[in-house]
């Protein structure tokens, strides 16, 4: 089976004072990201579930034991939720 490669993004921008500033504006054109995270998912079940089971994961609320897995993986590494743009 093929599988494709999932890669998980961060926001990282910060203003002159070193705060990020991502939660109070989101991602604007231009503003720096960071990749943190990538594993592999099978391409049958569709960008739409495939991004929602990286967001299930990446929100430490996986769907099966592969998600729960790959989302300590992904909090072991001491990332932020994908919900919270800010450290």
């Amino acid at each position: 089976m093929t599988m494709i490669t999932v890669t998980i993004w961060h926001n990282v921008p910060v203003d002159g004072q070193g705060r990020h500033t991502g939660m109070l504006k989101g991602y604007q054109p231009g503003d720096p990201v960071v990749r943190v995270f990538t594993y592999q998912a099978d391409p049958a079940a569709g960008p739409e579930e495939i991004a929602e089971e990286a967001f299930a994961i990446c929100n430490g609320h996986p769907c099966d034991a592969a998600g729960t897995d790959l989302s300590r993986r992904y909090y072991a590494r001491e990332l932020r939720s994908l919900s919270f743009p800010g450290r």
